[in-house]
């Protein structure tokens, strides 16, 4: 059982335990695969995550900037130094046969937008954000977890796209929408979750500052 106390024994990341974090994202369990647990459709779970109905700023934002101080944070702004480190690390795990989605980005159309952030790392979380975590991974079994932090509408973000593994995303701060190429689009207030089977091409839609939640089991299925 994963606790606040037990937090860090059970959850591996990047940071501390990275030998460790690699064999859980690209190495899951055989035995497991969310396309058959939960289904090839998307599905909207209203109401799934009450504790992420109340995540505060002043959380998230020491952690945002706790991981832009360390330089394990995603900017989303294409002209930024970290993106060419991703694009650096995307081709490495390529060519180890780790196929990831196409996640470029591109300015929006104002001339001045403030960028997004997506967090990669447990490592800086509060014990009020450990305890969403522990949420999702108590109910559905979630073992990583970006935070998409976005603080205007005027901001760079990926269009649409897909991934090579399953999502549980979860609206924490703010509404966001899920768009798909089908045409449907369902709207997530905080505390619903989707679930986005893998492959499955989708594009957020912003309307204001807000955190989102993307959880999935691994980072191959």
């Amino acid at each position: 059982m994963i606790t606040i106390k037990n937090f860090y024994d059970v959850v591996t990341n990047k940071h501390h335990n990275e030998e460790d974090w690699l064999n859980e994202i690209y190495h899951p369990d055989p035995s497991f695969d969310p396309v058959e647990e939960y289904g090839t459709e998307v599905k909207v779970l209203r109401g799934e995550f009450p504790l992420h109905k109340s995540i505060s700023w002043d959380w998230v934002v020491p952690m945002v900037d706790s991981e832009i101080k360390d330089g394990s944070a995603r900017i989303l702004d294409p002209n930024f130094e970290s993106e060419s480190k991703y694009r650096e690390e995307k081709i490495k795990l390529e060519d180890i046969g780790m196929v990831i989605s196409s996640l470029d980005i591109s300015p929006p159309e104002q001339d001045t937008w403030l960028y997004s952030v997506v967090s990669h790392s447990t490592r800086f979380y509060n014990d009020e954000l450990k305890k969403r975590y522990i949420e999702a991974r108590t109910k559905h079994g979630l073992k990583q977890c970006h935070v998409f932090v976005t603080y205007s509408t005027k901001t760079a973000f990926f269009g649409m796209h897909d991934d090579p593994q399953s999502l549980m995303i979860v609206a924490g701060i703010g509404d966001v929408e899920y768009s798909f190429e089908d045409g449907s689009s369902h709207l997530l207030k905080p505390g619903d979750g989707i679930y986005i089977p893998r492959k499955v091409a989708h594009k957020a839609n912003i309307f204001g500052p807000r955190a989102t939640f993307s959880y999935c089991w691994s980072y191959v299925k």
